[in-house]
């Protein structure tokens, strides 16, 4: 986990996430947790913080997290409108670079926040390679006759730290 080399051995991390019940926001709070327990076992992580959805309400739910008396040094959040709030709130309130925001999607706001540092990182879930590696293996299947060896498979997910990072590596989509 990023987080754990940015805390000390008994730092205070926290997630927040959207509340929606969908499985894949839980799953990706688990794999958050899971890593913080295994590489930085003596953080203390609070959460979830739970907002709607909601611009306004995430950046609430942000600001209430970030003036607690002992704020977390790091927070995950499960989805963009929930990073973006909490990068904004870190920055509106002076602590841009005092603690490590990660969340989940790339945009130009994103990008903005990640250059001010008011974001640390950005996880991306290639959205093109889905798309494009979805119908590569459905026309193997369908149209050569492939039989896969496993039932899922994984497509690249990208970790960004700034723009620049993010231009020189994304993917470019081209004309066939």
């Amino acid at each position: 986990a990023i987080h754990g080399k940015f805390l000390p051995k008994d730092g205070r991390a926290a997630y927040m996430k959207l509340a929606s019940g969908n499985p894949n926001f839980d799953l990706r709070t688990k794999g958050w947790t899971d890593a913080l327990a295994r590489y930085a076992p003596g953080v203390k992580v609070t959460g979830p913080f739970e907002h709607t959805g909601d611009d306004a309400v995430a950046y609430a739910v942000a600001v209430s997290l970030l003036t607690q008396p002992a704020p977390p040094q790091a927070v995950f959040a499960d989805n963009s409108t929930g990073a973006l709030a909490l990068a904004k709130a870190a920055r509106d309130m002076g602590r841009a670079g005092d603690m490590c925001v990660v969340g989940i999607d790339i945009n130009e706001a994103t990008l903005e926040l990640l250059d001010s540092r008011a974001m640390f990182a950005a996880v991306e879930q290639s959205p093109f390679t889905q798309g494009y590696e979805a119908v590569r293996l459905m026309h193997r299947v369908l149209m050569e006759g492939y039989e896969p060896d496993q039932g899922r498979y994984y497509t690249r997910l990208d970790v960004y730290l700034d723009r620049e990072h993010y231009l020189a590596n994304r993917p470019v989509i081209r004309e066939n």
